[in-house]
């Protein structure tokens, strides 16, 4: 089974595709958009903002039993997961749970009050709220490998 996932605004989605059956979508309320909009009240969300919002992104994880039948690796297409990689320096197909958690990691820092200087790029609170999802998402389903696809 092949996993590819899809930020909106108002929902997160993943296509199942299976050489064996048809292929079926997952939508989640994990919008990047609402996650940011609901939970981030700051330009650069805090730490309690963060937590909420964690809490809010693994409850609507564990609501589908069916995504827990994820393989390793996690596809996208998806030109804001792309320009998040990209525009911090990172421009391979494939990237490890591990680098995604760097990632995160560096978000997290200036979260914590380290000068926004520390990343190579602007933080946004779409930019939080997606590479926070997309932590989760990986962390919780399994996966671990990112790879980016046309």
């Amino acid at each position: 089974m092949k996993y590819q996932i899809k930020f909106e605004n108002e929902v997160l989605s993943f296509q199942l595709i299976n050489a064996t059956q048809a292929e079926r979508r997952i939508t989640l309320n994990l919008g990047y958009r609402t996650v940011a909009e609901t939970f981030f009240k700051h330009l650069i969300p805090n730490e309690a903002e963060i937590d909420h919002a964690i809490n809010f992104i693994e409850d609507e994880i564990m609501r589908h039993n069916e995504l827990f039948e994820a393989n390793d690796t996690l596809f996208t297409s998806d030109n804001k997961v792309v320009g998040i990689f990209s525009k911090n320096g990172l421009s391979d197909l494939h990237y490890s749970r591990q680098t995604t958690e760097d990632l995160f990691s560096s978000y997290a820092r200036v979260i914590m009050g380290a000068p926004a200087s520390l990343l190579n790029a602007e933080i946004t609170r779409d930019d939080v709220a997606i590479i926070l999802i997309l932590r989760e998402v990986m962390h919780h389903l399994g996966f671990t490998e990112l790879t980016f696809i046309s």
